[in-house]
């Protein structure tokens, strides 16, 4: 009985505390701010830069999908592009709602599974395709902390890019390390029902640490994305009157996207924006102007390509799948 009420109070806290922090945090932020100045901001930005940073938005998902797709062909997988798109835009819809950012990849890596190829390449490609984004993110976070080591070393900042750079590496070696995955397979292979799940995506795995120079180009698409990312954001700023030049988003959107990654609330809202707001003030951008900036970001990068999400999801098996390719 009591173990019973322990696990349903964790599956509440799981559920809710995420939501709650993120709102939490948006609420702290606009009490702080002139809220008016901000919405002032908002309905003032010039619209030609916003239809810019909306192109250069587009460029980074779509940079994104073309990601995976390449990592697909290498396991022999082929399937349209805007399949793989529309599975973007509902885990993009999918991880609005539920924290920590992965049931979106595993629903992207279910729905590639169930119309398209074996569970091993869609599993493996999905997970190779999230390390590497992740990866390109740190190694651009480690520069911009090490150039700005003065202004953030007694920021806060540093202690959570540690901690998730820590995970990711770890991570990153324990996956595809051949040593550790012949290890899992004797392990597993005494409990056939997991063994019929790891070795598929072991071997999978195995496939992509094998291709060093693929790894090497889905990194620098990786990149890629990030620099269209961060002149999505650049854009934004100057269509706020933001004009701080161009190195200070090199140098802190990195961090806010890792800082992001944590699983404190869902997708990273409210956390965010609350990067946004601390880190530019360092660079002298009031409180309003960052989160006007963060705002529309988020708007840019998340609701509306989440919002296309939940109305592909709504729509369902009515929009027609592509045939198996495998």
């Amino acid at each position: 009985m009591a173990y019973n009420m322990l696990t349903q109070t964790l599956r509440l806290a799981r559920r809710w505390i995420p939501p709650i922090v993120g709102l939490v945090l948006l609420i702290v932020l606009f009490v702080r701010s002139d809220t008016q100045t901000v919405f002032d901001l908002l309905w003032n930005a010039d619209k030609v830069l916003l239809s810019v940073a909306v192109l250069l938005s587009i460029a980074n998902l779509t940079l994104g999908v073309f990601r995976w797709k390449t990592l697909l062909r290498h396991l022999n997988v082929n399937v349209s592009t805007i399949t793989l798109l529309r599975f973007v835009t509902e885990a993009i819809a999918i991880n609005l709602f539920i924290p920590s950012g992965l049931a979106g990849e595993f629903a992207r890596a279910f729905n590639l599974h169930k119309n398209h190829s074996d569970g091993g390449a869609a599993y493996s490609s999905v997970i190779t395709d999230k390390l590497l984004g992740l990866i390109a993110f740190l190694l651009l976070a480690i520069a911009a902390i090490a150039f700005e080591w003065s202004r953030l070393e007694n920021s806060g900042v540093v202690l959570p890019i540690s901690i998730v750079g820590f995970i990711l590496i770890t991570g990153t070696a324990v996956l595809y390390s051949r040593r550790l995955s012949a290890l899992l397979d004797k392990a597993l292979a005494v409990v056939p029902q997991l063994s019929r799940i790891w070795t598929p995506l072991s071997v999978s795995l195995q496939k992509f640490r094998e291709a060093p120079f693929l790894i090497c180009y889905t990194l620098f698409m990786a990149f890629a994305a990030h620099f269209a990312q961060i002149l999505c954001t650049w854009v934004i700023g100057l269509s706020l009157g933001i004009e701080i030049g161009l190195m200070p988003y090199f140098l802190y959107v990195p961090i806010i996207a890792l800082v992001a990654a944590l699983p404190i609330s869902n997708s990273g809202l409210g956390v965010r924006e609350s990067s946004f707001v601390f880190l530019l003030a360092l660079v002298g951008v009031s409180a309003e102007s960052a989160l006007a900036l963060s705002l529309i970001f988020t708007c840019l990068a998340l609701i509306i390509p989440g919002t296309v999400g939940l109305a592909l999801l709504a729509l369902g098996p009515s929009l027609k799948a592509d045939p198996p390719a495998n």
